[in-house]
């Protein structure tokens, strides 16, 4: 593992894709805090945070849709692959010992980036397109 991928995990991340749960604006609705306050418990209620996870860190790699994620974390670059995997390892080692991260090392809503999103839809597109493709011919 390189030093330099774990000191940019420890940083902000700086991901292509959206974030999870945006912060919320100083002049939001009763009803806007409301729900942003109950996607934020159901956020922290999911125990990857607790463990320094980001949300794209818990999609399966196998399964149903198994080969459009392989797809999407082949194209991946070399940096998000290695802090990706020293995420996971770090939370199986805390699961392993039964353990969480101190709460100031959570990852936090506003910083949970969907950071796999835009490769998967890049991979989906493809594939669609392939589909048209091999409808309109025939095969």
């Amino acid at each position: 593992m390189r030093l330099t991928s774990v000191v940019r995990a420890a940083v902000k991340w700086n991901y292509p894709g959206r974030v999870y749960l945006p912060r919320l604006p100083e002049d939001a609705s009763i009803f806007d805090k409301i729900k942003y306050r109950l996607q934020k418990y159901v956020y922290y209620k999911n125990q990857w945070c607790q463990l320094g996870l980001l949300h794209d860190d818990c999609i399966m790699e196998d399964g149903a849709s198994n080969n459009l994620v392989e797809k999407a974390l082949e194209r991946l670059p070399d940096d998000l692959k290695y802090e990706r995997i020293y995420r996971i390892r770090i939370a199986m080692e805390l699961q392993m010992k039964q353990r969480i991260l101190p709460e100031d090392e959570w990852t936090k809503p506003h910083e949970d980036v969907r950071y796999l999103e835009p490769y998967i839809d890049q991979v989906l597109e493809e594939m669609n397109q392939n589909n048209a493709f091999l409808k309109l011919h025939g095969a």
